[in-house]
């Protein structure tokens, strides 16, 4: 009897790792590759909700069809600008910060990294996205597309974190 068991057991071990293992291996291979077969778009909707007294929900990428066209016309300075003023807004309003009108950007920046802590995201996207928004709102220089693609990057990573965050998903 100890002997069918255990023969029954290696049956079902041999099974569960040349069988369940590599299905389960192809699922989670599938399941993170989709979601860019799916959005071969840069422009990927993302809803950001921000839970407040009055359950207000706040859509971070608002002006998703505006970034678009700016895309296409290849206004890439308006565009970078627009990413940051949304991202900048919802973190104010996640943070619930009161900012003075009178504060420069670093100056509101500086308040956002004290409350850092608070988001649920890496504070390092901001801030790589304050660069560029400095960097195109106070140069000369042309603004490639490669830099408007840094943002939307920037833009979606934020978007994907809170977003896991939110719904409990690590």
């Amino acid at each position: 009897m100890n002997i069918i068991t255990t023969n029954v057991e290696h049956q079902l071990l041999f099974i569960f790792t040349t069988t369940i293992i590599p299905a389960l291996g192809i699922l989670i291979l599938i399941g993170l590759i989709y979601p860019t077969l799916k959005n071969k778009s840069k422009y990927k909707k993302c809803e950001l909700q921000i839970v407040n007294n009055n359950s207000k929900t706040i859509q971070l990428t608002n002006s998703l069809n505006t970034i678009k066209s700016l895309y296409e016309s290849k206004k890439y300075r308006e565009g970078i600008l627009l990413i940051y003023k949304n991202v900048k807004d919802y973190i104010i309003n996640e943070l619930k910060l009161n900012i003075d009108k009178s504060l420069t950007e670093r100056e509101i920046l500086i308040q956002i990294l004290n409350q850092a802590h608070k988001l649920t995201f890496n504070i390092n996207l901001f801030t790589k996205l304050y660069e560029i928004y400095e960097l195109t709102r106070f140069s000369n220089k042309e603004v490639f597309e490669q830099d408007f693609n840094t943002c939307i990057n920037i833009l979606n990573s934020i978007c994907k974190d809170s977003f896991m965050q939110e719904n409990g998903v690590k």
